[in-house]
C-alpha cells in the first residue's frame, strides 16, 4: 500500500516539476515525463501483486488457517465443557433433591423415635 502512495507522490512531483520548470514545455517532455510514470506504475502494480499473492500464498495464510483451527477446537472444547456442565448442575440438582429428602427422612425418624420413647417411659 506504501508504495501505492510512493508512485502517486512521484507522478504528482513528476508533474509538478514539469509545470514548474517550463509552463511553455513542449509535448515531447510531457510524454515522456508520462511514459515513465506509466512505466513506475506497472512496475509497482507487478510487485504489489507479487506480495498479494504471497501474502495469499505464504506462511502467512498458513499461521492464519493454523489459528482459525486453533479457534475452532476452543470453541468446540467450550461447548463441550458447557455441556458438561449444564449436566453437572442438572445431576446436582437431582442429588441435592435427595439429600433434603433424607435428611427430612431422619428428621422424621427422629421426631417418631422421640415419640415412641415418650409414650414408653413412664
Amino acid at each position: 500500500m506504501t508504495a501505492a502512495w510512493a508512485v502517486a507522490a512521484t507522478a504528482i512531483a513528476v508533474f509538478a516539476f514539469i509545470t514548474a520548470s517550463d509552463n511553455d514545455a513542449d509535448a515531447e517532455r510531457v510524454d515522456a515525463a508520462a511514459t515513465q510514470v506509466q512505466a513506475i506504475e506497472r512496475r509497482v502494480n507487478r510487485r504489489l501483486e507479487s506480495f498479494s499473492g504471497q501474502l495469499e500464498s505464504g506462511p502467512f495464510t498458513a499461521r492464519v488457517e493454523n489459528l482459525e483451527g486453533a479457534i475452532r477446537d476452543i470453541r468446540d472444547l467450550i461447548a463441550t465443557r458447557d455441556r458438561q456442565w449444564k449436566r453437572f448442575e442438572a445431576r446436582n440438582k437431582v442429588l441435592n433433591g435427595k439429600i433434603t429428602f433424607l435428611e427430612q427422612a431422619v428428621r422424621d425418624l427422629r421426631a417418631n423415635q422421640d415419640a415412641a420413647d415418650q409414650t414408653t417411659t413412664p
